[in-house]
């Protein structure tokens, strides 16, 4: 398994891949955050998993996009609610 993040600012890249016998998956999320105040930030991220067989002929697709909105209640409690767009 390789796991990556990579982050400018408020874009976020992370990918991770698996490769299990003779199949592979790439699960990739990306997106933007605006922070409004110290409590209040707004992310919407493009989620993309991807799975091969072991000829690479895709065998599955799946891709969204995120709206998360975390909200910071106390220093040490946070709720993130979250909305698939499509």
């Amino acid at each position: 398994m390789m796991i990556g993040l990579l982050t400018f600012g408020s874009l976020i890249f992370i990918t991770v891949i698996i490769s299990i016998d003779s199949s592979h998956e790439a699960e990739t999320e990306f997106g933007v955050t605006y922070k409004y105040s110290d409590a209040l930030k707004a992310k919407f991220t493009v989620y993309i998993d991807n799975q091969w067989d072991k000829h690479f002929s895709t065998r599955f697709l799946q891709s969204q996009v995120r709206a998360y909105l975390p909200i910071t209640i106390k220093p040490n409690w946070k709720i993130t609610p979250y909305a698939l767009i499509c």
